[in-house]
This record gives structure tokens, sequence and C-alpha cells, in this order.
């Protein structure tokens, strides 16, 4: 049976093409399956053909931001009279929730926002002090001090993402991401020169594009630094997510080096039955690592997992997937932001 709470969902893009933020699409979606009234409130003006929902855009044409705001505040005034959300859900939209926050108090419609970086923008402090709770996906990944935080775990399509741990020894390496200077990409690419200096790897793929120009030139400076392994790099670009997990299935390894909040992407990687060689403490204290001593860099990472017996990385793995499948999936996430706006109090109508 479908949720009947009148969900709002104010987000960034229903493209599901966007080169950061297609996953915001696979939340909407599900979300628009559990719930029976939705209505959407996005910010960019590409929407996937496949996307069947009433929706507003707020970037319908070029504006300046005061512009945008006020259009913001019209649509929003508008919905908020012909659709009357009991519920707003506020995906990775801070500052959104900030402009309109104390309104919906008012109002008494009920504010989940869902945040998961280690920045803490002063949106973020004024959108948590009207909202009725901030969802992230682990303890280190909201780094605001709020009573009012909630652990879900990630969102990952689990019917999209799904494999089994291979038995042979890691030699194909496969990092996905940004390539920009917060994700690390100079230590994944001297990882794996020691990798592949030292006979543990073979190649490494390396999948997403810099966001601008200027991390492209930064990328491109650390990958001419390296020796040998420089002609062993394969720069695959962009790659669609329902693609993804094909490539995946062509690694042995995935390298990651972000040491912000806990990110999908290895988590999408265990699902799919590869080892994760990371120095993220967030994924770390939830996954475990593959050295057996703290503090543990890049390095000993992938030698651990190069050196270990077959039946030690499967068993590991196996654990791993377990956790995953148990707190990270697309599914259980739903079931739980359902539930949970289910426990929220509502005025009487």
């Amino acid at each position: 049976m479908k949720n009947n709470r009148r969900l709002l969902i104010v987000n960034y893009t229903l493209d599901r093409n966007h080169k950061l933020l297609s996953h915001q699409v696979d939340i909407a979606k599900a979300l628009v399956e559990e719930f029976e009234y939705v209505h959407i409130l996005t910010m960019d003006n590409i929407v996937s053909k496949d996307f069947y929902v009433d929706y507003e855009i707020i970037r319908d044409r070029n504006r300046s931001k005061l512009g945008l705001v006020m259009r913001y505040y019209y649509l929003f005034f508008k919905i908020l009279k012909n659709f009357k959300p009991e519920v707003v859900f506020f995906h990775m939209s801070p500052r959104q929730c900030a402009l309109i926050a104390p309104l919906l108090r008012l109002l008494g419609v009920r504010q989940l926002l869902w945040y998961a970086h280690k920045s803490r923008p002063i949106s973020l402090v004024m959108a948590s002090l009207f909202c009725d709770k901030v969802l992230t996906c682990s303890t280190g990944s909201l780094t605001i001090e709020t009573s009012k935080k909630v652990v879900t775990g990630h969102h990952v399509d689990e019917g999209l993402f799904t494999g089994v741990p291979r038995p042979r020894p890691p030699k194909i390496g496969i990092t996905i991401g940004r390539l920009d200077i917060n994700k690390n990409l100079k230590m994944i690419l001297e990882s794996f020169e020691f990798a592949f200096e030292n006979g543990m790897l073979d190649e490494l793929y390396v999948v997403g594009t810099p966001s601008n120009e200027s991390q492209a030139s930064e990328f491109n400076l650390s990958l001419s630094k390296l020796g040998l392994a420089q002609n062993h790099v394969r720069l695959l670009g962009e790659f669609s997510r329902s693609k993804l997990p094909s490539l995946l299935s062509e690694a042995d390894i995935f390298l990651h080096a972000s040491i912000g909040s806990l990110d999908k992407a290895p988590i999408e990687a265990i699902l799919m039955g590869l080892p994760v060689a990371t120095i993220n403490e967030e994924f770390r204290n939830l996954f475990g690592c593959w050295a057996p001593f703290a503090n543990s860099n890049l390095n000993d990472e992938i030698a651990a997992i190069s050196q270990a017996a077959s039946d030690i990385r499967i068993s590991h793995l196996e654990t791993q997937i377990g956790i995953a499948k148990k707190n990270h999936t697309l599914i259980n996430w739903i079931d739980n932001f359902s539930k949970l706006v289910n426990k929220l109090r509502y005025k009487l109508q």
C-alpha cells in the first residue's frame, strides 16, 4: 500500500545524465512509487523523458540570483496553495530549505533535509533550526551538532549494482568520480604507480571528468609525473550510471581516496563484488579495512588486498556485502524514509 502523505520533493535535477547528481533521479522515482501524491520542485531545466510526475522548474531561463529566488518563492507558494503538501523533502538542498523553512514551520508542514557532506554552509545551520529531521548517510557525514540527525545509510540501487567476489587476484583497478583535487586523485595515481611497479596491478581505469579547466590541469600534471605506469592509465571519461555496473565488472579492485563524507561509489563497488582500497574514515568505520594494522595508507590497503589468500579475500568481501545490503540499499532507504514520514506529528486536519 502506498504512503498517502502528500510529499513535495525539492532537488536540483531530474536529469538522469547529470554529471554529478543523477542519483537524485533514482531517489525521486523511488519516492514517486512509494507515495500516492508527489510533486517536485527542481532547479535544472532538463528532465529525463521517462519521468512522469508533476514538477515545476526553477531555472526555466537565464535569471539573476535574485530572479531565481523570487521564482522559487512564487512556485513554492503556488504549490502550497494547489498541492497542499504535508511533508517537504529537501534533497541535498539546504539553501532552498533555509529560504522557506521558517514559513513551513509556522504552517505546520513537516520538513526533512538530506545532507551528506563535510562542509558546513550557513544555510545548513539555518535549515537545521527549522526542519524536523536532518537525514544523512553516516554519523560523520553531517558535521553540525543537532539532535535532529537521523542516519539512514546510502541509497544504492541493488538491482543495478550486484555481483559476486572474484576469486582471482586483483590486476585491474578502477576509480570513479570527479577528477578534482578534493577527490585526492594525485594519491590514487601515485598508489597505482606503486602497485604497478611492485607487480600488483597492471591497469587503472579512471572514470569521470574534471569539473573545470583548473582541475583538469591539476589532474594532467599529476598524471604526467608518473613513470611507466602512465601508459597503463585508461581515461574513460563520463559514463551513465546504468553503464557503471558493466564497467565495474571488468575491474578487480576499487581505489578511493576522498577524505570527506561517505561516498556512494565505493559501496556500489562492494555490491559488485570488488574489494575497496580507501583511506576514507567514514567508510572504514563501517566496513573495516584490509591491512592488519591501524592508520594504513592507500598503498598498504592495495598490498593487503593483493596479498590476501583468495578464500580470505572472498570471506571479507561477503561480510562487507552483507553490511551494504543491510544498511545502504535504495529499497531499505525508501522504507526507512516512509516510516520516518509516518512517525512525524501532523496538525489535525
